[in-house]
């Protein structure tokens, strides 16, 4: 498995959590904790990740991806984009678990998460477009 393949599966792995939350029943504030933990410590440790592993090699390699102008300016981004998830769940972390303004916070995060989500599938998918041989899958 490749550094691509353990990104987009952390990715579908902070939807499931999501859609966990969605499914538990909204009184059930343990249930309701214990899935938040957990989604909160892989957001975490997901950016971690990014940052630490991920984007310095990007940035040894000096060029961007789908329509940045370098790699700085890519890993610029992402940072900007995590840090906007943290900030989102810390909220929630201060907010009563199944509270009106835990639900709130909750969903100022996955809307940061899809944002985040959403900005890198489009920069993978002109990335590929533009490399048309680049079916190795480690992209």
């Amino acid at each position: 498995m490749d550094i691509t393949e353990l990104i987009l599966n952390d990715h579908h792995q902070q939807r499931r959590m999501f859609a966990f939350l969605d499914d538990i029943d909204r009184r059930n504030t343990e249930a309701l904790s214990a899935i938040w933990s957990r989604l909160r410590i892989l957001l975490d440790v997901h950016a971690a990740a990014e940052e630490t592993v991920f984007y310095p090699h990007l940035l040894k390699l000096g060029t961007g991806a789908g329509g940045e102008d370098s790699a700085a300016s890519e890993v610029k981004d992402v940072i900007k984009d995590h840090n906007e998830i943290r900030d989102a769940t810390a909220d929630v972390d201060r907010q009563d678990v199944g509270s009106d303004a835990w639900w709130q916070a909750v969903v100022k995060a996955r809307t940061a998460n899809r944002t985040t989500w959403r900005k890198k599938s489009e920069k993978t998918s002109r990335t590929s477009a533009a490399t048309p041989t680049a079916t190795s899958g480690t992209g």
